[in-house]
Formats: structure tokens, C-alpha cells, sequence
């Protein structure tokens, strides 16, 4: 069975400047260290360490995509980030603080995502950045969904399956602060 988050071919700097993915790589800063949490099977990781000459360690709860990623990238973590001390423990295990914690498209995921957020500033260097994005649930298309009536999950996209938590802008940069990071745009 094909892995659900899974790009053969991913080269971000292709698509429009709007593309979220695009705009993640391009505000990770070469050479960084980078924790990436649900990297799937590695097609981000493996661009920055080709690309910017990054040292990626991905965090992957499934293990058949962990397997994956841990051919492309630095080093691979198997783990359910809802499980804050495992993590924590298999990190400081990893000896390792980092320039980078990328949590993108994972924290409307995760039904406690603050906890995990408030113990990951322990392994973020004092000068490193979290670099988080989620789907908005306040988008047009959603609101129209729910104007006509309707409110039926997809596979992929804002009303993904998955989801356990949804988030307004406003909501999730609450929920940023709340944990103990500050904002810059």
C-alpha cells in the first residue's frame, strides 16, 4: 500500500510562491539542524539536506513511512508525537538541540498539541525557530461547505479524516503563544 504523505518527486522551489511548502524551505536557513515532527516519508527532510545542507532527524509515527524516511534522511525517530515523554526520552537520547523544529500540516493532528509544542522548546537552540502550519478551517471553501449545509471529511486538505483539532489563524497563533513561542511573520 502507497504511504498517504509520500512525493517521489518534490522540488518545492517549482511550485507558486504561495505553495506552503515552498514557503517552509525557503524560511529554513542553510546548514540549519532540523526536527522535523510527521515527516512522513522523508521528501522535505531529504530536499533540505540535498538543497540547503541541513542534518534532518524526522519524527514518524507510522512505521512503514519511518522505514522510508530513515533510507533519505540524518537520522529517524519512530514515534507518536502525542506520546510527550517517549518523545522527550528518544530525544534526549539523541543528545541533540536544534535550529529548526518544523511542524507543518501535523498539529491539527495531535489532540494535545500545546503539550507537545511547550516540552519541544527544550531541544530548540536559544537563537532557533519553530516553523509551524496548519489547514484553516475558516477558509472560504469550508464556510461555503457549511452555508450549503454540508460537512464531509476528505482524505487530504483542510477537512482531512485525520484532523482532531481544527484552528482558525487566530487560534493556532494562540495556541503558538500559549506554548511559549513568540510570532514573527
Amino acid at each position: 500500500m502507497k504511504p498517504k504523505y509520500h512525493r517521489t518527486s518534490y522540488n518545492p522551489l517549482k511550485w507558486s510562491v504561495d505553495n506552503i511548502d515552498r514557503q517552509v524551505v525557503e524560511h529554513v536557513p542553510n546548514g540549519s539542524t532540523v526536527l522535523e515532527l510527521g515527516c512522513a516519508t522523508g521528501f522535505m527532510g531529504h530536499w533540505l539536506e540535498q538543497h540547503k545542507n541541513c542534518t534532518v532527524t524526522g519524527v514518524e509515527f507510522s512505521q512503514a513511512e519511518a522505514r522510508l524516511a530513515s533510507k533519505k534522511l540524518s537520522h529517524v525517530i519512530s514515534a507518536n508525537i502525542e506520546d510527550v515523554e517517549r518523545l522527550k526520552t528518544l530525544l534526549t537520547k539523541h543528545k541533540k538541540k536544534f535550529d529548526v523544529i518544523l511542524a507543518t500540516s501535523i498539529l491539527e493532528h495531535v489532540r494535545n498539541p500545546n503539550e507537545v509544542l511547550r516540552m519541544l522548546r527544550k531541544f530548540l537552540l536559544p537563537s532557533g525557530v519553530l516553523i509551524a502550519s496548519t489547514p484553516n478551517i475558516a477558509h472560504w471553501s469550508t464556510r461555503w461547505m457549511l452555508l450549503t449545509g454540508r460537512w464531509e471529511y476528505e482524505q487530504y486538505g483542510i477537512m482531512d479524516r485525520t484532523h482532531v483539532v481544527f484552528f482558525t489563524h487566530d487560534s493556532f497563533a494562540t495556541m503558538i503563544q500559549d506554548s511559549g513561542y513568540q510570532i514573527q511573520l
